[in-house]
């Protein structure tokens, strides 16, 4: 298992065509009609597709009405994904507090503004409900990175997932409304996690958020 969290398993997989490792990931489906998800899947897969130095190929995809799950097949990049580095580190890359590393980050910023500007100029645009540090990949090095379409909207609680309370503003939370305003506040997150190297909430943090967000508030009056 490549990864795993609340609505999605990862697993490294071969193709039988063609022999290549590929991503298996499946998705614990939400209550959507299945042409809603078609529709949805089928521009990830056209984007994926038109524009591969900007996003993870996304192969293919199918429904599993039986199990409600979404399963993707995407391309599988060795190097991992940006989390990984924060967290695991690089030994080939430069140290945090040096001088390269700056200009690293710098180059990640302004890869991801044009990532950003390609969706928001598509008709209609493409909006993430996590611009995360774990949707962001290296390829073959970490001067090059792609941005993961992975569809989390589609998936059973994404509103609630550790992913979604960490990296989008409190008010795209409650509406579930996306938009290019909440993915510039997702992006700042990530930009200080680059530059940090630490998650912006830790576990226990993010836990008391979520119980927070999910306890009806209370005024004045109701005393």
């Amino acid at each position: 298992m490549l990864g795993a969290c609340d609505s999605r398993r990862s697993y490294l997989a071969t193709d039988s065509e063609t022999g290549q490792s590929v991503v298996w990931t499946e998705f614990q489906l939400a209550d959507l009609a299945d042409e809603d998800v078609v529709k949805c899947m089928d521009y990830c897969v056209k984007c994926s597709r038109d524009i591969p130095q900007f996003f993870v190929l996304l192969q293919s995809y199918w429904i599993d009405r039986e199990h409600s799950l979404l399963i993707t097949i995407t391309e599988y990049l060795k190097k991992g994904c940006m989390e990984d580095f924060l967290l695991k580190g690089d030994a080939s890359s430069p140290q945090r507090n040096h001088p390269e590393y700056l200009l690293l980050v710098r180059s990640w910023i302004i890869s991801l503004l044009r990532v950003l500007d390609y969706m928001h100029s598509l008709q209609p645009p493409l909006f993430l409900p996590t611009l995360s540090v774990s949707h962001i990949y290296f390829v073959e090095n970490v001067d090059n990175i792609k941005l993961a379409l992975f569809p989390l909207f589609l998936s059973k609680g994404w509103s609630e997932s550790p992913d979604c309370v960490r990296y989008l503003p409190c008010e795209a939370v409650e509406s579930k409304f996306i938009s290019d305003a909440s993915e510039v506040y997702s992006l700042g997150v990530c930009v200080l996690e680059m530059l940090t190297g630490k998650l912006a909430f830790d576990v226990p943090t993010l836990q008391a958020m979520m119980a927070m967000k999910r306890s009806p508030v209370k005024s004045g009056l109701d005393a």
